[in-house]
């Protein structure tokens, strides 16, 4: 004799990878109503985070600058003065790309806390 058929234990599938909706919301600091959006939204905060703290950590830091600076160096060797541009507008990316992790951070966090608390349930 068997007895009724057991449901299968179905985990729950991880979430998917966010979308700009989420993207943009947890850069405003937006708290999302929905369990899994409010999981997508924790795995984008703390991938954010996560590649703010590795770029500004200082031997990246260091081996970027030295590249660039080797970049210049051997332009200014060879005579290629006029593709300084290329480094300079490299360098200037990567200061702009930093302070916007930075002007951005605090708001990653709150929204980080307050997503993780919604997706607990």
């Amino acid at each position: 004799m068997q007895g009724p058929p057991q449901p299968q234990y179905q985990p729950t599938p991880p979430p998917l990878p966010a979308d700009e909706r989420i993207k943009k919301g947890v850069r405003r600091g937006e708290v999302f109503n929905e369990p899994y959006d409010a999981a997508r939204a924790v795995a984008y905060a703390e991938g954010f985070l996560k590649n703010e703290r590795d770029l500004t950590r200082p031997p990246v830091l260091l081996g970027i600058t030295i590249g660039l600076l080797f970049i210049v160096v051997l332009e200014v060797t060879v005579g290629y003065v006029f593709l300084l541009v290329i480094p300079v507008g490299l360098f200037l990316g990567v200061v702009v790309y930093l302070a916007w992790l930075k002007s951005n951070r605090p708001r990653v966090e709150q929204a980080l806390e307050a997503n993780r608390r919604v997706a607990r349930g």
